[in-house]
């Protein structure tokens, strides 16, 4: 795959972009949304009983109860199960219910009397009365815990899109045309990029346990404690990625390996969308006698050869670099591939094969170079 050097929408600015729209969704929620729900909870836990007769618009605000008994109760179904009830009314109405998280089955026998408590046309919660002792089991409608989803997603996307736009920001300096563009860089995280980090994952643990609808002054206290120890942790992975060896980014010497026989190998070329789905088009390369340099998918390397522009000029052997179109898979790959750098004319290749493998590339394209420039007879 060749690759014409070209400035393209830098991807860091879709990650601030991304960022800054999840903070702006963080505000509606944590601003508008969650109060709204915090005062209909506490309209709830302050509501009386409806007086006796009263209907409509004027009962909307108060607890209006019927009675009726329960008929079964299970388990539903999918990642995750919440459990369920059915209550036959006075009136033969049969009624289910998706119970509030951490309900269980089986807090009652069938045929238990219960009394189904409702408020602004919901049914809220329902009572029981075993041993004379009143009982109560919420509905998934509770508005004491209904600002839970809310106020996770509003600290999540706060916290979130805060990380997200920083490592945008950062990682501005990496692509073509940012400040340090083209210069190489260690593969991955680095110190400047731990507060990101820290961020994104506070927001991850602050939504998850917000999201279990305790009140809003526990929730944003243990968000705070979360908050000192992120600042804690990050500083020692700041501190330790500062001190750490730094992973080599240089050219790498190589010294070529004239095939004398063909050698297929595993490689990557970097930037190679063009084959299905937008994965690579190849995956292996042949290198062979008489500076053979071809594609393949066929892993023996016999069939489906494509063969290499003949003009290839060889720029240089490196390591992984932050700015090449294509991410090693993990950290083993980037420390023991080596990248290949050719050029044809303005256009760019970057093959990544394994360090053993470099050699025989390398000397491929010598025998090629060779071919093209022979050498003058002796005396001449």
């Amino acid at each position: 795959m060749m690759r014409k050097i070209s400035v393209s929408w830098p991807r860091s600015y879709v990650a601030v972009a991304l960022g800054l729209a999840a903070m702006l969704v963080a505000g509606w929620l944590l601003g508008s949304v969650v109060p709204q729900k915090v005062l209909a909870g506490r309209a709830y836990e302050t509501a009386r009983s409806c007086p006796a007769g009263e209907a409509g618009a004027a009962a909307r605000d108060c607890l209006s109860s019927a009675r009726g008994t329960l008929e079964r109760t299970w388990k539903g179904e999918g990642r995750n199960p919440r459990a369920h009830a059915e209550v036959v009314t006075a009136d033969g109405r049969r009624l289910e219910f998706r119970l509030d998280d951490g309900e269980h089955t089986g807090f009652a026998p069938k045929g238990t009397a219960v009394l189904l408590v409702s408020w602004r046309g919901e049914v809220r919660h329902l009572n029981y009365t075993p041993a004379g002792a009143t009982h109560t089991v919420f509905t998934d409608a509770n508005p004491r815990t209904a600002h839970g989803g809310a106020l996770a997603w509003g600290l999540g996307l706060a916290f979130g899109g805060a990380g997200f736009a920083l490592l945008g920001l950062q990682g501005r300096r990496y692509e073509p045309g940012g400040s340090r563009a083209g210069e190489p860089e260690p593969m991955f995280l680095q110190p400047a990029q731990v507060p990101a980090l820290m961020l994104i994952m506070l927001g991850i643990c602050a939504g998850v346990l917000a999201s279990y609808g305790d009140p809003v002054g526990t929730a944003l206290k243990r968000t705070g404690w979360m908050a000192a120890g992120a600042v804690v942790v990050g500083a020692l992975m700041a501190l330790y990625l500062r001190v750490r060896p730094a992973r080599p980014t240089g050219p790498v010497t190589v010294a070529p390996r004239r095939p004398d026989r063909d050698r297929t190998f595993p490689v990557r070329v970097l930037g190679d969308t063009s084959g299905p789905g937008g994965h690579p088009r190849h995956s292996h390369l042949v290198a062979g006698p008489g500076g053979l340099l071809a594609y393949t998918n066929d892993p023996t390397g016999a069939f489906r050869r494509e063969e290499l522009p003949p003009g290839l000029v060889l720029e240089q052997v490196r390591h992984w670099h932050l700015s090449d179109p294509t991410r090693p898979l993990n950290t083993a790959e980037a420390k023991d591939f080596r990248v290949v750098q050719l050029r044809d004319g303005d256009r760019e290749l970057l093959l990544a094969v394994h360090r053993r493998q470099a050699p025989w590339v390398l000397g491929a394209l010598e025998t090629r170079r060779d071919s093209r420039h022979p050498a003058p007879p002796d005396g001449r």
